[in-house]
């Protein structure tokens, strides 16, 4: 049986909207960090300061540059996943469902890149900046009082916007108890 598309519903146009704006801002937001790595040859980890000149992506073996590679990519992907399924269940807050099966498929799902985005973070990406560190024969790079590279920060900024929804449930909760106690 072949099956026929179906027509795009306005929740639908509206979350492919909504992921298009934050892939958008979320590169944005990141492309400095991607700019640098690029222009100079370099990867920006929690190694890169322990090197005089970096981490070069040229003084590295293959493997190493493809753990890196996978890494970023999972990362950034998930940032993206992230804002846009938060970004879903916000609208969906705002336009007053707040407890329907929109807005927790929604932080459920960005519950799961979170996931994603510590796996590739502290999981690929540190194993490559500990082979990294071997190869290159840094003993001690982990406290090099280093900055903190922008995808860094998303997280917490994903964690604040998830608080802020999370005192929107509260709020709506607290009106719907006082609605209640009225009606008693």
């Amino acid at each position: 049986m072949a099956q026929t598309a179906h027509p795009a519903t306005p929740a639908t146009k509206s979350f492919k909207e909504a992921l298009i704006a934050v892939a958008f801002v979320v590169i944005l937001w990141c492309i400095p960090e991607i700019y640098q790595m690029f222009s100079n040859g370099i990867v920006i980890t929690r190694l890169s300061p322990a090197l005089s000149d970096g981490l070069a992506v040229a003084a590295l073996p293959r493997a190493i540059v493809i753990a890196y590679v996978v890494a970023f990519a999972l990362k950034y992907a998930s940032l993206i996943a992230i804002a846009a399924f938060l970004i879903r269940a916000f609208a969906s807050m705002l336009r007053g469902t707040l407890f329907s099966t929109t807005v927790t498929k929604s932080l459920r799902f960005a519950s799961y890149g979170i996931v994603v985005w510590i796996i590739a973070r502290l999981g690929i990406e540190g194993l490559a900046n500990n082979h990294a560190a071997f190869v290159l024969g840094v003993d001690s790079w982990w406290n090099t009082g280093s900055g903190t590279p922008l995808s860094d920060l998303s997280p917490a900024i994903i964690l604040m916007a998830t608080l802020i929804a999370f005192e929107a449930v509260l709020q709506r909760g607290k009106a719907l108890e006082e609605e209640v106690d009225g009606l008693v």
